[in-house]
């Protein structure tokens, strides 16, 4: 338990120090407000997990049993923030601008550091449920949420901190390639649509990944 204990709460320590970096070094990197960066599912999806984490940690100590709706949290925030670290590293970290170099120390915090603690802490977790198909489709809520702010937000116009009115270029309604378009300019090659529903199925695929782990385990158990 000790080791699971140490890897909740390094975990946690590490999602909110991202988040915390990642305001005080907002200015320099061009965000104005600074928290505008609360905006981005980034920041969101490191708390959910820090917070999950948290709590998870202080149950332990208390040497109380994790309930099932904390557990599914815990899926939950996982898949999150894995959708997070894997979008970065594969699709906005190599379209950066050539005068912007994405691999700061904030950002391997959010995408890397913390998405791989929260990955392992979750499949290395003692098996005490079995996690159904359903809980799978609820991993879909963070990202829907978000989806649906989002687009409320970039309607009126809002600033996301870097004069532009959209935090991921796949939000760019108005981008050349449209919603369900395509175009030759970079990043917008395809529509926001596409890159909408090919973030669902990914979060679906993630969820069904870190489903059979668990189960795997649990069932050897």
């Amino acid at each position: 338990m000790k080791r699971s204990v140490f890897l909740k709460f390094t975990t946690c320590i590490f999602a909110f120090y991202g988040v915390i970096l990642s305001l005080l070094t907002a200015r320099r990197e061009g965000y104005t407000p600074p928290f505008s960066r609360l905006l981005y599912f980034t920041a969101q999806s490191n708390l959910l997990l820090g917070c999950s984490k948290l709590i998870e940690g202080i149950v332990l100590l208390c040497k109380q049993r994790l309930g099932r709706g904390l557990f599914v949290l815990s899926f939950i925030s996982t898949v999150a923030v894995s959708l997070t670290g894997i979008t970065f590293c594969f699709f906005l970290a190599p379209f950066s601008p050539g005068d912007y170099s994405p691999w700061t120390v904030c950002n391997l915090f959010t995408h890397v550091f913390t998405p791989l603690l929260g990955a392992i802490d979750f499949v290395t977790n003692s098996p005490t449920f079995h996690l159904s198909k359903k809980t799978v489709w609820l991993c879909l809520i963070p990202p829907l949420v978000y989806a649906l702010g989002v687009s409320l937000l970039a309607a009126r116009g809002i600033n996301f901190g870097r004069g532009e009115p959209y935090p991921y270029f796949f939000f760019y309604y108005r981008s050349p390639a449209g919603v369900w378009g395509f175009s030759h300019v970079s990043p917008f090659y395809v529509g926001s649509g596409y890159f909408l529903l090919a973030l669902g199925l990914f979060t679906l695929t993630l969820a069904l990944v870190f489903r059979a782990l668990y189960n795997k385990k649990s069932a050897k158990n």
